[in-house]
């Protein structure tokens, strides 16, 4: 799950996405990123069949409409989730996901719409000799969802966040000092951010492909679940953990906990 930064359309004021949002997502989403699910396919799709997936991930991801004014009991209306989606016809699939993936700018622009979309490629000439006939990609505002969420959808399990940790209040000498802590930090960042103002660079990126079959093999040789070799395999390549040049070790954590903690 690639996160790459977009560039942020001027918003509706009338409408504040971000009401609702914990801290730790309200700095994502100001901070313009993305997040990319991308898939090849061995069926054909059309418009009613990524309207089909639209609902299914405001299903199993209800916060996908939490940042949306038009909103209904019961998730997004279906002309909306029209407007979401798109098809296209291509002769191949030569240089992909290379070839499509872009910085996501649209996902954030239009503040009646909510903050992710669904496109298909489908192959015009039916399956390449892979058996490959349609390539999906799904946007999402990196606000809304984490890698955890993205483990879970592609289980079809739901990925509703719970409680943030941002909104839980907590009490006693360790959260004070955390509280105090993050002041501190918050001051910081505010007068840094007003000294300088960084320039955006150009949008670039590498993929790599790996059988699925040798990673699981992978997991079970090392006694893991998939899940975490996958989490640490993005870990060590954003951070180089284990190499001569990284650290040795490298914790993280999640903006939001389950209910078995943290």
């Amino acid at each position: 799950m690639p996160i790459v930064t977009a560039p942020l359309a001027r918003l509706d004021r009338r409408f504040d996405p971000t009401a609702g949002f914990s801290d730790l997502q309200w700095f994502m989403f100001r901070q313009r990123n993305i997040a990319h699910y991308a898939a090849f396919s061995r069926r054909d799709y059309d418009e009613a069949a990524l309207v089909g997936i639209a609902r299914a991930l405001v299903a199993l991801a209800p916060q996908l409409a939490t940042a949306y004014r038009g909103a209904i009991a019961g998730g997004v209306p279906e002309a909306v989730l029209r407007r979401l989606v798109s098809v296209e016809r291509v002769e191949s699939f030569e240089g992909f996901p290379d070839a499509v993936i872009e910085s996501g700018p649209g996902v954030t622009a239009d503040p009646d719409l909510p903050l992710f979309r669904v496109r298909a490629f489908v192959r015009a000439g039916g399956a390449d000799d892979e058996g490959r006939r349609a390539f999906l990609l799904v946007r999402v505002s990196h606000a809304l969802v984490e890698g955890a969420d993205s483990s879970l959808l592609s289980r079809s399990q739901s990925a509703a966040h719970p409680v943030s940790l941002s909104s839980v209040r907590t009490s006693g000498p360790i959260a004070a000092l955390a509280r105090a802590t993050g002041a501190m930090a918050a001051l910081a960042h505010l007068l840094v951010a007003n000294l300088y103002v960084p320039r955006p660079g150009p949008f670039g990126f590498a993929s790599r492909a790996y059988p699925r079959a040798q990673l699981t093999t992978m997991a079970r040789a090392l006694g893991v679940s998939q899940r975490a070799l996958f989490f640490a395999l993005v870990m060590h390549t954003l951070f180089g953990a284990g190499t001569g040049t990284g650290k040795r070790r490298i914790s993280s954590t999640y903006s939001t906990i389950d209910n078995g903690g943290g």
